[in-house]
């Protein structure tokens, strides 16, 4: 009782029309409560820090596990920039390069976008709010 070689090849085909924004909801769900690491860092030492592998070290037991690394879901590292009053925070896309045409720190202007089923997109979370993300 098994899929036939046309029924695999089916839904393989499947697939590649609808992408399951799986990886994307994952890397969401990594990223949601981040700040909060981010923020208990700047209260302890009064700035944001320079990288995300600074934070490990504030990382309690009642803590949620995937703040245990600076990396998503898939084992890429997230990519971080801060400044004296401003952090990013970015899961980089499927092809693991920022979105053409930005930098880091460019995220903290741009507008709000979806980018589910966009499995290159990268999701980026800021000091403010979310700046892009499959779901909101």
């Amino acid at each position: 009782m098994g899929l036939s070689v046309a029924g695999l090849s089916m839904l393989s085909c499947l697939r590649l029309l609808d992408p399951m924004p799986s990886e994307q909801v994952r890397d969401m769900t990594g990223l949601r409560d981040r700040p909060a690491l981010v923020e208990r860092y700047h209260e302890v030492h009064g700035r944001y820090p320079a990288t995300l592998d600074e934070t490990l070290a504030l990382v309690t037991e009642t803590d949620p596990t995937h703040w245990r690394s600076s990396r998503d879901g898939r084992g890429v590292p997230l990519a971080f920039a801060s400044g004296e009053d401003w952090f990013v925070i970015v899961a980089l896309g499927r092809d693991r390069a920022l979105d053409e045409g930005m930098t880091i720190e460019s995220y903290l202007d741009a507008e709000y976008r979806n980018v589910c089923g966009d499995l290159d997109a990268d999701q980026v979370i800021t000091h403010q709010s979310w700046v892009r993300s499959c779901g909101k």
